[in-house]
């Protein structure tokens, strides 16, 4: 089995404890995966426009994908380069922008971070909140990163909470979708076979307190790759909870609502994948949190389309049927007097 990794601060030396050799190159090139970065992924120059919004139907229960742009996409990725590196972080950054294209993102440049501040983490979403954001149907942001217990997520430099990620959009994007992607760890307990092996203080409860100490705003769905207290694995192929959910992005994300497809993930990250170590089946659960009002789609399309326009149909034809059985009933009333 091929080296695992977790997505916690405690790091391990490398082998025989021998410097890395520093790369002289922007950072924008340097990969740390062990393979090359993909050279298929193609992002969107700013102020060009690959996809638009199709005019198909969606159901009556679902948000609705009436703007002309399909959604905004923001990346966040640390790969440490300097330091001990997120082996697979690269890969994960690759496979994403892949398999949202194919649901019809526009995915630009600057929208794509790097081993940033956390003073440019948060300028940047704060610029990106005030922004004109009327014209996309939703907005989803991705964090691949270090963390630790309490919701903390690491950076260059200091600590997000993750109420920082998704407050400057708690007053933006009224009755639209928001979505929020958490690839780090939370502790340094994991879960086994047997149950929970943990230092962790399980009084502070399954979800942090902090995470609902301000009120979660409406129209928001969350989903953290592990439950409060334990790590998140990664490899040089990628993390398990991302390169999982981009598989099934890939296959059901043209017909099946966001919350479907999270629970198809969290249902094979706890069930197909796990860690041996000393003689320990090592285990991870990822956790999802929604405000969600109605059903949120990635996307518009001819195949939903005609579900719903078949469906429209029928009630019509009910709705015939129901008057001329109306009808029927005072013909035969009349008959009888």
């Amino acid at each position: 089995m091929s080296e695992v990794h977790t997505d916690g601060r405690s790091y391990t030396p490398n082998k025989n404890n021998v410097p890395r050799k520093k790369i002289n190159l922007p950072l924008e090139y340097i990969s740390t995966d062990i393979s090359p970065p993909n050279n298929n992924v193609f992002v969107v120059p700013d102020g060009e426009k690959k996809f638009i919004e199709r005019d198909y139907k969606n159901c009556k229960l679902s948000y609705p994908r009436d703007k002309n742009d399909p959604g905004k996409i923001i990346i966040i990725n640390y790969e440490f380069a300097d330091k001990e590196p997120r082996i697979g972080s690269r890969r994960d950054v690759n496979e994403m922008i892949l398999c949202l294209q194919r649901q019809g993102y526009n995915i630009y440049e600057n929208d794509i971070l790097t081993d940033k501040s956390k003073e440019y983490v948060l300028d940047y979403l704060e610029e990106v909140a005030k922004s004109q954001l009327s014209d996309v149907n939703c907005l989803m942001v991705f964090f691949f990163t270090h963390g630790k217990e309490c919701n903390k997520l690491s950076t260059i430099d200091y600590d997000i909470n993750v109420e920082e990620i998704y407050k400057p959009f708690k007053d933006c994007l009224k009755n639209k979708p928001k979505m929020f992607i958490f690839q780090a760890c939370k502790g340094s307990a994991f879960s086994t076979t047997k149950g929970s092996v943990s230092d962790y203080d399980e009084t502070s409860g399954f979800i942090p307190f902090g995470t609902l100490k301000t009120q979660i705003p409406e129209d928001m769905i969350f989903y953290f790759s592990t439950i409060e207290g334990n790590v998140s694995f990664r490899q040089h192929t990628g993390s398990w909870m991302i390169q999982e959910l981009c598989k099934h992005l890939f296959a059901y994300g043209r017909r099946d609502d966001v919350a479907s497809i999270l629970i198809r993930t969290t249902k094979c990250v706890c069930g197909n994948y796990f860690s041996l170590k000393n003689k320990e089946y090592r285990k991870q659960m990822p956790l999802m949190i929604s405000t969600l009002k109605r059903k949120f789609y990635l996307n518009s399309n001819k195949d939903r389309h005609l579900l719903v326009q078949t469906y429209d149909e029928q009630v019509k034809v009910l709705e015939e049927l129901e008057k001329i059985k109306k009808k029927l009933n005072k013909l035969e009333a009349k008959k009888v007097d």
